[in-house]
């Protein structure tokens, strides 16, 4: 099975009133360490592109 790393992010806020972007923030474990998991590819829906 093919696999990807992901790292996970917090769910969608309310969009920002003046440019209309949704806010997230990177989920992090203690230590400072990316909440990131190993997974099957058939799981994904969809990417997405994020810019900073």
């Amino acid at each position: 099975y093919p696999l990807v790393y992901v790292e996970w992010f917090t769910p969608f806020r309310s969009p920002d009133l003046i440019m209309g972007f949704y806010h997230i923030s990177k989920l992090m474990r203690q230590g400072g360490h990316p909440y990131a998991e190993v997974i099957e590819a058939d799981w994904l829906v969809r990417n997405c592109y994020l810019n900073p």
